[in-house]
């Protein structure tokens, strides 16, 4: 347990929020390598052809209409985030969510002005900007007194999450249709889910078994994903790759500057502490604004021939290979962690390759032609075989088998592809 009670009131939750600070100041300083200083010492191959490829990796400019003004919000577009959005109740309102609900014809106007003086003025109200941060253990079993093994997530006003709700209105759509929005992103998509990730994940997975082919799936793990994201990077990346400009880019700019957190456990408390990089997890935005910040990887990741799928920060790759001869796949694989664990701390983010999965996935007998590959080099950590990984909630083992939690997933899965299949018929 965190040793919260033993400490003064406000002592445990600062050394909490110090701890994320030191994570940013090393991530910039591990921003400033460069490839020649560091020289790729962890890894064991030609490093010119990881540096080459990393150079000329460019992302294609955007070609289409920009968002450059937002849009008057209107009393039934607020009475419609209101009723069907999935607002959770926070600890800082002031007043209840249930009765901004319940009492909707009567909010609606007022948040309705409010979101109208926010997107004119271009700025995003400073009594919204601070968060009360709640750490949840990543996964059982943790060191509970290892700051790394919690999630931050951030609980926000009911009012706040209103009116970026108003704005996602307006910049998703701006983001999806653009040709630069990673193809492989099955989060906050519509008509994506988890399940539809899983699905070409896996007809991946068995078109090459139907080959007789052994495919490698590596799961990569990025440390603190939403909390190390550069803002300045950000917003120029949502300028140039997406058009979000003018007006939009200001607002966006406002939002993320001056934010503040604090930490609760209970009734211990820490000191408010400014936030000058991530977004929130646990806001509306910030999923979203976390894709648009990592889109271009998966076309890094596509350039070496390696395919990928991504939900959110959940990042899979994988590649099909012949059984007998493995050395010239793996050997790509190797160089495109490497490439990519660059890029990341070139984006303030880190990939943590010691806690990253790798697993072979194949029928009884291609496993068995395959038998002596038993570690894998990933991002300069030599990773060996899992018999099982564990994948947006569905743990999958070598020979596809599944356990009894997975089939109930599956089974979710089937019942939903089959109601598509239904109704595209009718479309």
């Amino acid at each position: 347990m965190l040793q919260v009670t033993l400490l003064p009131l406000g002592e445990s939750c600062t050394m909490c929020c110090t701890a994320v600070s030191r994570h940013h100041t090393v991530m910039r300083i591990a921003k400033n390598w460069q490839p020649a200083s560091v020289g790729f010492s962890w890894i064991k191959y030609d490093e010119s052809i990881v540096i080459r490829k990393l150079l000329a990796f460019n992302s294609p400019p955007h070609d289409s209409p920009e968002l450059t003004e937002l849009t008057p919000v209107t009393a039934d577009e607020v009475c419609k985030v209101l009723t069907s959005s999935h607002i959770k109740p926070s600890p800082l309102d002031v007043l209840p969510a249930s009765l901004l609900r319940s009492s909707v014809n009567v909010f609606a106007p007022i948040l309705e002005h409010m979101a109208n003086l926010s997107f004119a003025e271009r700025c995003f109200p400073t009594a919204f900007k601070t968060a009360q941060v709640l750490p949840l253990l990543k996964k059982a079993g943790l060191d509970r007194d290892d700051m790394s093994s919690y999630h931050p997530i951030s609980n926000l006003t009911t009012a706040s999450k209103v009116i970026e709700r108003l704005f996602l209105n307006r910049l998703r759509p701006q983001l999806l249709g653009s040709r630069n929005f990673s193809r492989l992103q099955s989060a906050y998509c519509r008509e994506h889910s988890t399940e539809t990730a899983l699905l070409h994940v896996l007809n991946g997975v068995y078109a090459a078994a139907d080959q007789k082919k052994v495919t490698t799936m590596v799961g990569l793990d990025i440390s603190a994903a939403f909390d190390t994201i550069d803002h300045d990077v950000l917003l120029k990346r949502l300028d140039q790759r997406f058009g979000v400009r003018d007006a939009a880019s200001s607002w966006l700019r406002s939002y993320l500057t001056n934010q503040q957190q604090f930490v609760k456990l209970g009734r211990h408390a820490s000191v408010i502490m400014p936030c000058d990089s991530g977004v929130p997890q646990g806001s509306v935005l910030g999923p979203l604004l976390f894709t648009a910040y990592t889109a271009p990887v998966s076309d890094l990741i596509e350039s070496f021939g390696v395919c990928c799928h991504q939900f959110a920060d959940d990042t899979q790759l994988f590649v099909a290979m012949n059984a007998a001869d493995t050395a010239p796949t793996l050997d790509r694989l190797t160089r495109c962690s490497a490439a990519v664990k660059q890029w990341f701390l070139q984006n303030d983010l880190q990939l943590n390759a010691g806690k990253s999965d790798v697993i072979l996935l194949g029928t009884a007998v291609q496993l068995r032609s395959a038998a002596d590959v038993t570690t894998i080099d990933i991002a300069g950590s030599s990773l060996p075989i899992a018999l099982k990984l564990k994948s947006l909630g569905v743990t999958i083992d070598s020979h596809l088998h599944f356990d009894v939690r997975s089939c109930n997933s599956l089974l979710t899965f089937r019942r939903h592809l089959k109601t598509h299949y239904f109704t595209a018929a009718y479309v």
